[in-house]
């Protein structure tokens, strides 16, 4: 028997057949994958961040609306004033904030300003025009976007653009 060193290591020239490749589709891949879970990052902190601003301009037009609501109702029947000075004042507040990273200013309606005389459910706050009572002490704020649209998860159909919406409420009684 005749020894030969090399003989125990792999020959050089040897066919890899099915190894060939391998590496390409596993890069391709991972590659898919980690662009996916860019995309949803990138995306998802993109209506974070409008959800963020729109909550900034909901507690500024609570607050600036509640500020407006001093009046007493132990001392006489509120006039109807106060809500009209408190509408305008949240709306006014409101509006000069932003949105969408700080590109578009936060718009509200007089709809979405609307007072109860108890902190209470959502349903139970309604607008000065749908009837709210002139002696309220609570203001709630909504604000919403238009439809954002997504970067980069576009590509699977599947995200459309999305509405954004925040609400606060605040008074001045302890």
């Amino acid at each position: 028997m005749i020894f030969r060193p090399n003989s125990l290591q792999p020959s050089r020239n040897r066919p890899r057949g099915r190894e060939r490749g391998v590496v390409a589709i596993i890069v391709a891949l991972a590659l898919a994958v980690l662009v996916g879970f860019g995309g949803v990052v990138l995306d998802l902190g993109h209506l974070f961040v409008n959800r963020t601003e729109l909550q900034n301009a909901a507690d500024a037009c609570a607050l600036a609306a509640a500020n407006q609501l001093t009046c007493d109702p132990a001392a006489g029947a509120c006039p109807v004033s106060f809500l009209q000075d408190a509408e305008a004042a949240g709306i006014f507040v409101a509006g000069r904030n932003t949105s969408d990273f700080q590109d578009k200013a936060v718009t509200i309606t007089a709809q979405d300003v609307k007072f109860n005389t108890a902190i209470g459910p959502n349903a139970s706050y309604l607008s000065r025009a749908d009837g709210a009572s002139a002696n309220s002490k609570f203001a709630m704020c909504n604000t919403r976007s238009a439809a954002i649209p997504t970067w980069l998860m576009q590509v699977l159909k599947t995200f459309q653009p999305t509405n954004v919406a925040a609400q606060a409420v605040a008074t001045l009684a302890p």
